[in-house]
């Protein structure tokens, strides 16, 4: 449906496809359950929330993309399984949640 409205219209659209919202700083998961040893292990689709945030910023100012579809995924696993290379190489988004430290 996006790439149509893109094609009819024009516009200029960029789809950022995050999995499951964590936050590492505060160390909590999505249902603000607590991440690490006491709590929830690390799994493959987590996202820092930080890292989100800057893919939004990265896309919004971004002038070279008119479409395109990204996962947004911050774990290193995710890049056997996702187009995460991508958002890296063409966002220009750095990864930084320290969501190794959950394994």
């Amino acid at each position: 449906m996006c790439r149509q409205f893109h094609d009819a219209y024009g516009s200029r659209i960029i789809v950022l496809c995050p999995d499951d919202i964590v936050d590492s700083r505060l160390r909590i998961g999505r249902h603000r359950e607590k991440l690490g040893s006491d709590g929830a292990q690390v799994r493959n689709e987590w996202v820092c929330r930080h890292d989100l945030a800057e893919a939004c910023r990265l896309a919004v100012e971004s002038e070279s993309i008119d479409f395109d579809i990204f996962h947004i995924v911050g774990t290193t696993e995710a890049d056997a399984i996702c187009n995460v290379e991508r958002s890296r190489d063409l966002l220009g988004l750095p990864y930084q949640g320290d969501l190794e430290q959950y394994h």
